[in-house]
């Protein structure tokens, strides 16, 4: 009985040590973070600007390459289709 207590002790110490390293981590950057969270969860203020017109060319300056690779793949799948024929 008396191991499982130390051993309760033991898990909340460590819970007590993890959120306290989480908190210094976030607290460098609480914005971003909150953001984040606040993305995460659906909350309306993220959902009011996934369709801004900003939030969109954000998406898409940071999907360049894959953007790029798709058109080119299916451009070349038309032509290759269209010189056989489908």
């Amino acid at each position: 009985m008396v191991s499982g207590a130390m051993e309760r002790a033991k898990e909340e110490k460590t819970i007590q040590m993890m959120k306290s390293k989480i908190r210094e981590i976030g607290a460098d950057k609480p914005k971003k973070i909150r953001k984040k969270i606040s993305y995460w969860r659906g909350s309306e203020e993220s959902r009011s600007n996934s369709g801004s017109l900003d939030g969109i060319l954000e998406k898409l300056n940071r999907n360049k390459k894959v953007i790029v690779v798709a058109v080119v793949a299916f451009s070349g799948g038309f032509y290759v289709s269209h010189k056989l024929g489908f």
